[in-house]
């Protein structure tokens, strides 16, 4: 079980994600990137379209106490517009670490989803969503984590 110290741990902030801010250029990223090819089914083609994901080389930020599996860094028309993590932990864990880190999470924000498997809300521009996944029976489950920049309709656009 997350020891009850966990939730002080500013890896539980899902701010850590966002190691360069939204908008930012692709050429102007203050951190090396390189590109990952992504593969999507049929159905999911349509919101992959005009998005290139990036990782970083080196190690990803915490979330949640240690380093995700998956990081990418997603830009639409050379700007970031969505950042997307993956963290895997023992299955017996991960419903209390993804209650905690979602009541955390929900805090300063506004609700738009709380459940025991899922979590969203909307921080500023920021839209975020959380989801646990495990298979009854595993040993491991996987908490994900998306971030989208959703700036008001008349804000400006970047360079």
């Amino acid at each position: 079980m997350a020891e009850p110290s966990a939730i002080t741990d500013a890896s539980y902030d899902w701010h850590v994600l966002l190691i360069v801010p939204f908008g930012v250029l692709l050429k102007d990223s203050p951190v090396p990137l390189h590109e990952v090819l992504l593969f999507h089914d049929a159905a999911d083609h349509a919101e992959s379209d005009g998005r290139e994901c990036y990782s970083t080389p080196g190690a990803p930020p915490r979330f949640l106490g240690q380093p995700p599996d998956h990081y990418l860094l997603c830009f639409e028309h050379d700007h970031l517009s969505r950042v997307e993590a993956v963290v895997p932990l023992p299955a017996a864990e991960a419903p209390q670490v993804f209650a905690r880190a979602c009541a955390l999470w929900l805090k300063n924000t506004a609700t738009t989803l709380a459940s025991g498997t899922a979590c969203e809300g909307r921080d500023g521009n920021v839209v975020w969503s959380a989801r646990l996944v495990g298979v009854p029976g595993d040993t491991a489950a996987t908490i994900s984590m998306s971030l989208i920049d959703n700036p008001p309709q008349d804000a400006p656009v970047g360079n």
